[in-house]
């Protein structure tokens, strides 16, 4: 059952994507645009305990964007290397996630609003259009750390439950 609910929410992670990202024929300042949702915190106030792969990819597009503004000289082929670079590491945060329940909401609250600047960084037409969709991936992305946290005690006790299960 665990895993038929990953499944269905990997196939609809897809469905949205392929809805959002879709051929159209507006330009791309007429595209109807993803707003950002709202991400909340526990009801005590404490932040989501989140994978490592999770917490790995976030701060892998951190990497990203730093080196991408330490280097770039800000050309429509940077920002479109950037958006496909982000986009592959976007898609391998979706690929390893393994939560469940209001914290996996609450992180898919996060990083849907992502899809869109990241989508348009990818076929990006001026660098005007780059600086703006880089600035509100940012957005997202820096609100990471307000809601989410990964402890590497969670990860051990993960392990030893699967190591617990291999060796019975």
């Amino acid at each position: 059952m665990k895993r038929e609910n990953i499944n269905l929410t990997k196939i609809s992670f897809f469905l949205l994507l392929l809805i959002l990202t879709g051929c159209s024929t507006q330009e791309p300042d007429q595209q109807i645009m993803v707003l950002p949702v709202e991400v909340h915190l526990q009801d005590d106030g404490s932040k989501w305990k989140v994978n490592l792969a999770t917490d790995q990819g976030i701060a892998k597009m951190h990497e990203i964007i730093n080196e991408f503004q330490k280097v770039s000289s800000n050309s429509k082929e940077g920002y479109q290397k950037l958006g496909e670079d982000l986009y592959a590491t976007f898609q391998a945060i979706f690929n390893a996630c393994d939560m469940e329940g209001k914290g996996h909401d609450e992180l898919h609250n996060l990083l849907t609003p992502m899809m869109g600047p990241m989508q348009r960084l990818k076929s990006c037409s001026s660098i005007e259009e780059g600086d703006n969709d880089l600035a509100a991936f940012k957005l997202q992305a820096d609100a990471y750390s307000t809601y989410f946290y990964y402890s590497s005690s969670q990860s051990l006790k993960h392990l030893s439950v699967k190591l617990s299960g291999i060796l019975r």
